[in-house]
């Protein structure tokens, strides 16, 4: 059974993505025993919160006429569930936490907006609303592609994939070890993942937040893609660790350099 991106069939996704809760409590548990100080919710609390509960929160704000948008204090535990499903980053943090409240509903209200009457457009065109709703997210102080993935995902989890490491470097598998590849965090990587997505989630009819949990989970167990078999058929889970340094900086850097955080630092941004 192939696991690349391109042959995976639904039988195999199925049986990766069955894997999740287990994955997301063995990363849980370990966060927790290194930052259990730093961190109001385990990693596995946030997650059920950011698949479940909010999604469904602002389904009910959406219909109800409450408005379409985030929240300051959503954001923020968002981001909190970012920095514990990776790395660390408290300036990330301090940054976000800077936006005003009404600039955050203000900002996330028009990327929903563009969003939300083509969810049902060709793949060419969801694709394009999908990269302009992710432009105007990054206009909030520490929010770049990664972070602005996150935001326009829990309100459209149908169509929008998180911007992470292993799901990226699933869906833009070529050749060799795609777990080591290195990642710039900016909007044209994120433009060929997602595409690479929506191709995926039209072929097997599944969800984009299932998309992005099957390649974290294959890029946790450093599934070979050019193989024929599964991790599971081997009996062998193995967790690879977090990102290599480098990685990890260009993210930081990405969503540092945020057009709205350039401003605040007096640097001209990347993106």
């Amino acid at each position: 059974m192939s696991l690349h991106h391109r042959t995976i069939d639904s039988a195999t996704f199925k049986d990766v993505l069955s894997r999740y809760d287990a994955h997301i409590k063995e990363a849980s548990d370990s966060k927790q025993k290194r930052n259990s100080a730093d961190n109001k919710d385990s990693l596995a609390v946030l997650d059920e919160w950011r698949l479940n509960t909010l999604p469904g929160v602002l389904n009910e704000r959406h219909e109800s006429k409450g408005g379409d948008h985030l929240k300051k204090a959503e954001v923020e535990k968002l981001i909190r569930w970012k920095l514990m499903h990776g790395t660390f980053r408290p300036s990330l943090m301090k940054l976000v936490s800077s936006n005003e409240e009404d600039k955050i509903e203000d900002v996330t209200a028009r990327a929903f907006k563009v969003l939300s009457p083509r969810c049902d457009a060709a793949r060419a065109t969801l694709s394009t609303s999908i990269r302009e709703a992710i432009s105007i997210l990054t206009e909030l102080r520490g929010i770049g592609p990664a972070s602005a993935s996150l935001l326009l995902g829990v309100r459209f989890p149908d169509h929008v994939p998180f911007f992470s490491d292993e799901a990226y470097r699933w869906l833009t598998a070529a050749s060799g070890n795609p777990w080591i590849v290195g990642i710039k965090y900016n909007a044209k990587e994120y433009a060929v993942m997602l595409d690479a997505c929506l191709c995926l989630a039209e072929k097997l009819r599944v969800d984009a937040v299932d998309i992005e949990r099957v390649g974290w989970i294959l890029g946790r167990e450093k599934a070979d893609l050019s193989g024929s078999t599964t991790t599971s058929e081997t009996g062998s889970h193995r967790n690879p660790g977090p990102a290599t340094t480098g990685s990890k900086r260009k993210e930081e850097q990405a969503e540092l350099q945020s057009p709205a955080s350039s401003k605040i630092k007096g640097k001209r941004s990347k993106r």
